[in-house]
């Protein structure tokens, strides 16, 4: 429903108006009229804060006004005073529909048939032919008892007119008729006057009271009386039939959003008079207070204590709604947090994929664990059964790799692993074979690099405590080729022996000594002892070579040079480094001069443009005609040169002129207005800015964008340049 001032709110009672208002949390004053009476009602956010009418306030005021009938609604301009109303809207909406009850239940039938005469407005719910207005005011005034227990609780007659009485009706047993007197008895008593009704001297004139024809008229009418009466009692039915049905409709629903739909939906189409419009209420409040409940746990964390916290939400507002009409609904989805706690983690193994197998293996099981009765369970299983065949194919991989490179470490660990993980994995007994043969090479490449640093004797007897050992390794071939080995090594190490202790005797002459070595290096084809016997050879070289000495003088020389030539290298940095400091220091203070004299010069021309521009402290400027903050310096005066259109942005998105962090390009427009429009602002000598507004040329893909003219006063045109292009720029906020 749109809400216009002035405009007249049709086709919806007081109540349901003021709740769509409440639940939209508009801002309004409401102007009701109800035949002479004039109210106000005044809502902010919702809520009503004040009310009048006559010489009531506030809450008694709101109480009135609700009680009217047939009011009619018009938006109002008239301003909102401060809240007086502390009482929430619904509770004044029940109360004031009772009192509008009570009052109704006051109204004489004659006062009701005259405000239906002078009603012009036809309305069929509330419409009485001639025939159901006399029907209505005929009763009999007898001292007979009526027919019906009067012990039941039924609204009294209304004392005025005396010699009027209403028909009782009663809502579960439908109309009372008074007891029709007998033939015998007196229809008026001597001491009273006769009862009239409309029509009734025509009929008095022509026939006498003890007539037939008036015995006739006065037994239909009581007739009249009595259908009228069972039309009323079934309209009551069929109106709690249909609020019997909108309330099972309403608890059928599974979200509480759908819910209060309906039964607002229900609430709008109903009249203020209605009987269970107020349990309607009610059960809307119910319901609000539930939805809050709700929004809280939606915020909960799904951590470990989800489950706890939600259930304990729901539970304390059944504790403290204990009638609730909501408690199968409430029940239910406490019954769901295990559910959704289970959903919110199967989601969740979705978004490990790109963990490694044993993250992943570690949640998947965990998940089983957690939910052993899961429907999932089977799909769960299968990632399970994916990743051992994955660990599977990268096992393969890596065993081929180990053993090409050697290192066996890793694929061990990683068949531990797959044996640890998939105990029950049909491929376990090949894996545990290949572990064994890996196994056997490591500790086989553990030997030989153990017996590198030994000596052959060693190595030799370390082998064979090997094999006594494990005979029946399934390296035992290579094994025993390794102990061959080793004994011919032990021979060529007793030829090196022998060759290096006559080398190394100083009573043999050097030059012995060299070709005695060289021919052992000729002869020696095993290359055991190489190195030992080139270092030899080089030691036996060395005493050949007098300039060794001067070579090593040579080299600590050079080492010296290079020294002293890396420490002037680093003062000469430091001397750069001061220098280019003292030079930007001076720069500083030339540039803070520059901003000073121009803040000054710009400052003194703006305080004569007659109060369009406000010049700040910070080095802004307002212009008060648009409420744009700008520079009160343009990079042409702060930076002193030109910048393409990147350099021009970043110059602005770093700015922190007057402390502000949103300075931007302005637009052309923007400019326009600056400096296009009397009282000018001031020209910095920058030819042209740039703006906003950028374009892509098609065909060449050429980046443009839009320049403006500062000086070209009074005219207006757009002129792009290509962004590779110097040119300046002049900050504007937000």
């Amino acid at each position: 429903m749109e809400i216009e001032v002035g405009g007249q709110i049709q086709g919806i009672s007081l109540g349901s108006f003021l709740q769509i208002v409440h639940m939209d949390k508009t801002t309004c004053t409401l102007k009701i009229y109800s035949n002479d009476d004039i109210g106000y009602l005044y809502l902010k956010d919702g809520a009503l804060v004040a009310a009048e009418t006559g010489q009531l306030e506030n809450v008694e005021a709101a109480y009135e006004i609700l009680s009217w009938n047939k009011a009619v609604i018009i938006i109002d301009n008239a301003p909102i005073p401060d809240q007086r109303i502390t009482v929430s809207l619904m509770s004044i909406l029940m109360e004031g529909l009772r009192r509008k009850d009570e009052k109704n239940a006051q109204i004489s039938p004659v006062d009701v048939d005259q405000k239906k005469e002078l009603d012009v407005e036809f309305d069929p719910d509330t419409y009485l032919s001639r025939d159901e207005q006399i029907a209505s005011q005929f009763v009999v005034d007898t001292q007979t008892k009526p027919l019906v227990d009067e012990t039941k609780n039924t609204p009294e007659p209304p004392p005025e007119p005396p010699e009027l009485k209403p028909v009782e009706t009663d809502i579960t047993q439908g109309p009372r008729p008074e007891p029709v007197a007998t033939e015998s008895e007196d229809l008026v008593e001597k001491d009273q006057e006769p009862v009239h009704f409309e029509g009734e001297e025509d009929i008095v004139q022509s026939r006498p009271p003890s007539s037939l024809a008036f015995r006739s008229l006065m037994a239909l009418l009581i007739l009249s009386s009595i259908t009228f009466g069972g039309l009323y009692i079934y309209k009551l039915y069929l109106s709690k039939e249909n609020y019997q049905r909108v309330i099972s409709q309403v608890t059928a629903q599974d979200k509480l959003e759908t819910m209060k739909r309906v039964l607002t939906t229900y609430i709008n189409s109903q009249d203020d008079d209605n009987t269970y419009i107020l349990d309607a209420i009610s059960k809307m409040n119910d319901l609000n207070l539930l939805m809050d409940v709700e929004r809280k746990i939606a915020v909960l964390s799904l951590d470990d204590d989800y489950k706890e916290k939600a259930t304990e939400l729901y539970r304390s507002h059944l504790k403290t709604h204990q009638e609730s009409f909501l408690k199968n609904y409430i029940t239910v989805k406490i019954s769901e947090i295990p559910k959704i706690l289970e959903a919110y983690d199967y989601k969740k193994l979705a978004l490990i994929s790109d963990k490694n197998r044993k993250e992943r293996m570690k949640v998947y099981r965990a998940f089983l664990t957690n939910y052993p009765d899961t429907k999932n369970k089977q799909s769960v299983q299968n990632l399970i059964a994916a990743i051992g065949d994955e660990f599977f194919t990268d096992l393969s991989q890596e065993i081929k790799t180990c053993n090409k490179v050697g290192n066996w470490d890793k694929c061990l660990r990683l068949a531990d692993d797959f044996i640890t993980e998939f105990p029950e994995d049909t491929r376990i007994l090949e894996i545990k074979d290949v572990r064994k043969k890996m196994q056997d090479r490591a500790e086989y490449a553990d030997m030989q690099f153990k017996s590198s640093a030994m000596g052959f004797n060693d190595a030799k007897k370390m082998y064979y405590d090997y094999l006594q050992k494990y005979p029946e390794t399934s390296l035992k071939k290579e094994i025993r080729g390794e102990i061959t080995l080793l004994n011919r090594k032990i021979d060529f190490q007793s030829k090196w022996e022998e060759t290096r202790s006559y080398c190394t005797n100083p009573q043999v002459s050097l030059n012995n000594r060299i070709k005695e070595l060289k021919d052992y290096i000729e002869r020696d084809y095993s290359g055991l002892f190489k190195t030992q016997s080139d270092a030899l050879m080089n030691d036996l070289k060395k005493e050949e070579k007098i300039g060794r000495v001067r070579m090593a003088q040579l080299l600590k020389e050079r080492q010296e040079r290079e020294r002293l030539e890396k420490i002037q290298a680093e003062k000469d940095r430091i001397a750069r480094e001061k220098e280019m400091a003292r030079l930007a220091e001076i720069k500083r203070k030339e540039r803070d001069k520059r901003l000073t004299e121009e803040s000054v010069r710009i400052t003194k021309i703006l305080d004569e443009s007659r109060g369009r521009f406000k010049v700040h402290s910070d080095r802004t400027v307002t212009d008060t005609r648009t409420g744009k903050i700008w520079c009160l310096i343009d990079s042409n005066i702060a930076e002193g040169e030109c910048m393409n259109y990147d350099g021009a942005r970043d110059y602005v998105k770093n700015l922190n002129t007057g402390g502000y962090k949103d300075w931007r390009m302005p637009d052309s427009g923007e400019l326009a207005i600056l400096y296009n429009s009397q009282p000018y602002f001031p020209s910095s000598g920058a030819t042209w800015y740039w703006t906003l507004n950028a374009s892509e040329q098609v065909w060449g893909r050429e980046q443009k964008a839009a320049v403006f003219f500062p000086d070209k006063k009074d005219e207006f045109e757009h002129v792009f340049k290509d962004q590779k292009d110097c040119g300046f720029v002049h900050a504007v906020r937000p």
